[in-house]
């Protein structure tokens, strides 16, 4: 054996230890080599499940997209199939609408003609009054010319016949004193008998002779007093005609201006539909665009993306009803407001109409006060119309239940005093109640 302690051991065991720290090296460099490569598969894997959640996450995440944009495209369809039957409606609601404003058009339009018809009747019956008017006054002038030339001749007829009279008279005379004469010389050979016959046939001639002379004088005086009577008839009938004219002459004119003012009217109905229809368009607009704005605030407030398909559901239709209670309270506001303009309308046409009518009352009150001392003096055109009318409408504006019509369209058993308390009332107090009138259907 050799020796523990010799240099080939010791060479020896220095080279097993190196070999055992160089394998103890090398195994824990392959240990190393195996971890690293443990930690890079799991790396690998845990990458992989990491890629593969990835593509799952894009996956959901294009499934959820593709399905928010059916269900956008799902409410868009049905958004727009509400705004397609809401202008439908809207439409239908026009078309009805512009129906019975071509209807109450051709009934203004046939009343507008009958009443154009009536007026055109009415100065054609009298303009032939003032032709035959005209035409009577020149007739009554050459009358009068002629009347006048037969009276110049009928006066200088009678100068003559009054000179061939006193003419006769003087022949008459001689005749007298020669009859005297002849007389005499019969009374001078007679005396013994006298005739009384004689006597009273020359002094009935006499007196016949001087009674005819007078009774043409009367004749003629009676004449001229008929004459001036019938001359100052037909005065006073000539000045009561003129001054029917002229009262006709002013209804002319007062027709005329009543034509102007119901065309002006009718303009400003025409101008008035068609500022509503303006109106109601630009109210539409208004509510759509409010509407879309308020339905893109909602959305972006509750962030309707990130919520679930049921609570985006039930979100859209919260926003609906709130979007809908919001748009009928403005529609009432706008109501509203429109009825208190069309009250305030109505109640300054009532009180102007109560005014006009008590100027109408005292007119009247003041003409039958008046008419009954004035009778024989006033024209025939108020004469025949003492029984004054007053049309229908203006009363049944104030109160419908408190007057009635006769036979000839006027209204009795009610006084016009009611005009007074209403009026009185109205200022008093507070407005009386508003005309109902028909209203148009508002569109949508």
């Amino acid at each position: 054996m050799l020796p523990l302690n010799s240099e080939e051991l010791r060479q020896l065991e220095s080279k097993l230890r190196d070999a055992y720290r160089a394998k103890e090296n090398l195994s824990q460099i392959a240990k190393k080599k195996s971890l690293k490569f443990c930690e890079l598969v799991s790396e690998a894997k845990y990458g992989l499940a990491l890629e593969e959640e990835s593509r799952q996450a894009d996956a959901e995440e294009v499934a959820r997209h593709r399905t928010h944009l059916q269900e956008k495209q799902k409410y868009s369809a049905e958004l727009d199939k509400q705004l397609r039957e809401q202008a439908q409606k809207r439409m239908r609601a026009y078309e009805e609408f512009l129906r019975e404003k071509m209807a109450i058009d051709e009934v203004v339009r046939r009343i507008h003609e009958e009443d154009q018809q009536q007026a055109e009747q009415r100065l054609q019956r009298k303009r032939a009054y003032a032709a035959e008017m005209e035409a009577f006054k020149m007739q009554q002038l050459r009358w009068r010319l002629a009347e006048k030339e037969r009276i110049r001749q009928e006066n200088e007829r009678i100068v003559k016949e009054i000179a061939e009279q006193e003419s006769r008279e003087d022949i008459s005379a001689r005749n007298r004193l020669e009859r005297q004469k002849n007389l005499e010389e019969i009374q001078a050979s007679n005396r013994a008998t006298i005739n009384p016959f004689v006597l009273i046939d020359s002094d009935l001639r006499s007196f016949v002779s001087n009674l005819l002379p007078q009774a043409k004088l009367r004749k003629f005086i009676e004449c001229k007093e008929a004459e001036r009577t019938e001359v100052e008839m037909l005065r006073q009938e000539l000045s009561q005609e003129e001054a029917a004219y002229a009262a006709m002459k002013t209804d002319e004119v007062d027709v005329e201006q009543k034509l102007r003012l119901r065309l002006e009217l009718q303009n400003a109905h025409q101008q008035a539909l068609a500022q509503r229809a303006r109106r109601l368009a630009a109210e539409r607009e208004e509510e759509e665009l409010y509407r879309t704005q308020m339905l893109a605030q909602m959305a972006e407030r509750d962030r309707l993306e990130q919520l679930s398909d049921e609570k985006r559901r039930l979100k859209l239709m919260e926003h609906r009803r709130d979007l809908q209670v919001m748009l009928e309270k403005k529609r009432q506001e706008v109501e509203k407001q429109r009825q208190e303009e069309e009250d305030a309308q109505a109640a300054i046409l009532r009180r102007e109409e109560v005014r006009r009518l008590i100027i109408e009352e005292e007119r009247i009150r003041l003409l039958k006060e008046h008419a009954k001392p004035l009778l024989g003096y006033l024209p025939k055109v108020w004469r025949h119309s003492l029984h004054f009318k007053v049309p229908l409408l203006h009363f049944w504006i104030i109160n419908p239940l408190s007057y009635t019509l006769t036979a000839e369209g006027v209204l009795c058993d009610a006084p016009l005093s009611h005009c007074h308390d209403t009026f009185r009332a109205w200022h008093d107090s507070s407005p009386p109640p508003p005309v109902s009138t028909p209203r148009e259907k508002k569109p949508g």
